[in-house]
């Protein structure tokens, strides 16, 4: 019965242990974040990515510097995702996140999600201006 105790206890520490290592801190250098889910974010800018396989609609997107705007991803094909180059970024397909970059430059948008033989190349460019 002891050892039953013990291994069941062992077994629920370390599901707290991993699930604390799975978690990220999203908050970056370039910038500050605050994540939705599909929820009105109040941002004064948006920003609407659309991808489908291999390519984003644009190739490149252009935001204020210092200005809170609401990214988000939608697909028309495939499944994709992005992230934002020198950033903890990360925007999953139908979410939308809010982040403001208070650092002018260029930012790489890829897709994070391997999608097919195009995936190394479906890149744009984010600039923040």
């Amino acid at each position: 019965m002891k050892k039953q105790w013990l291994v069941f206890t062992m077994a629920v520490v370390l599901t707290f242990v991993l699930a604390a290592c799975g978690s990220s801190d999203k908050n970056s250098a370039a910038g500050s974040n605050n994540e939705t889910e599909g929820a009105s974010t109040g941002a004064a800018q948006e920003l609407n990515i659309t991808a489908e396989n291999f390519n984003f609609d644009k190739e490149e997107y252009r935001i204020k510097k210092g200005e809170p705007v609401a990214i988000s991803l939608k697909s028309n094909q495939g499944t994709h995702g992005i992230e934002i180059t020198n950033t903890n970024y990360k925007i999953k397909e139908g979410k939308s996140q809010t982040v403001t970059f208070n650092d002018a430059g260029e930012y790489l948008i890829k897709c994070n999600v391997p999608c097919g033989n195009g995936h190394g190349k479906m890149v744009s460019k984010l600039i923040v201006e």
